[in-house]
This record gives C-alpha cells, sequence and structure tokens, in this order.
C-alpha cells in the first residue's frame, strides 16, 4: 500500500512539471513570428502600463531636468572638429 502511494506521489510530481513545461512551451509559441516590437508592446500591456502621452511627458519631466539656462548640444558644439 505504501509503495503504491510512494508511485501516485511520484506520478503526480511528473505532471506538474510537465504541465510547466507545457505552459513554458505555449507561451514560447504564441512568441514566436512576433516582431520585437509586438513583444514589447505586449510586455507593457501585460505590465499595465500607461499609454497617455501627457502622463508619460510629466512623468518624465520628474527624472529628467536640464540645468536652467544650458540648450542641448549639437554636433557643431564639440570641440577639435
Amino acid at each position: 500500500m505504501l509503495i503504491h502511494i510512494q508511485m501516485i506521489e511520484a506520478v503526480r510530481a511528473h505532471f506538474v512539471q510537465i504541465q510547466s513545461v507545457h505552459e513554458s512551451l505555449s507561451h514560447r509559441r504564441k512568441s514566436l513570428g512576433k516582431s520585437q516590437l509586438d513583444k514589447f508592446k505586449e510586455a507593457a500591456r501585460e505590465a499595465e502600463c500607461d499609454t497617455d502621452e501627457k502622463a508619460f511627458e510629466e512623468a518624465l519631466k520628474k527624472v529628467a531636468k536640464a540645468p536652467p539656462g544650458k540648450s542641448e548640444k549639437t554636433d557643431e558644439d564639440e570641440p577639435g572638429e
């Protein structure tokens, strides 16, 4: 009886592993043939990212502030040319 229980537990453990591998392969199959951009968009949707441009601009202003009075550098500003 104990041997049968151990065998059942072993089979159950293998079944769980097989399910995990199957789910992983299914996810990979879905991503085959998609461009990198499509994969990025799908990941962004799954992460529930905000798609509002105004919200993005506001968030960007919080983390990327330019020093006052400085303009963006151009190639002409580089010394030694």
